[in-house]
């Protein structure tokens, strides 16, 4: 279940040799969320020009494996991600930008 009006959100100067679980954290503090980095699982849309459809956000893949590279992963400049916490019933939507 989404945020009712939740959006996508910039995140920008990504360096894409971190791992997936120093984004998360960096995410998370970013966005103040009170919630532990542990918890939260980053799903990759589709790479576009434009905002996902929700047909794209359902075929969303899970970055399963914290200790890869963002570069491993499959993220490029432009990529969106879906946040999902555990034992929440919402989802967050950020996209990433290389400024």
């Amino acid at each position: 279940m989404d945020v009712a009006g939740a959006r996508y959100v910039d995140v920008e100067n990504v360096d894409l040799e971190h791992t997936v679980s120093k984004f998360i954290a960096r995410w998370t503090a970013q966005a103040k969320l009170d919630v532990d980095p542990s918890l939260v699982t980053l799903r990759l849309v589709k790479c576009g020009a434009r905002k996902p459809s929700a047909e794209e956000e359902k075929q969303a893949v899970e970055l399963d494996d914290p200790r890869l590279s963002l570069a491993a992963a499959g993220i490029t400049d432009g990529c969106s991600l879906l946040a999902f916490v555990a034992g929440a019933s919402y989802r967050v939507r950020c996209s990433y930008f290389v400024s």
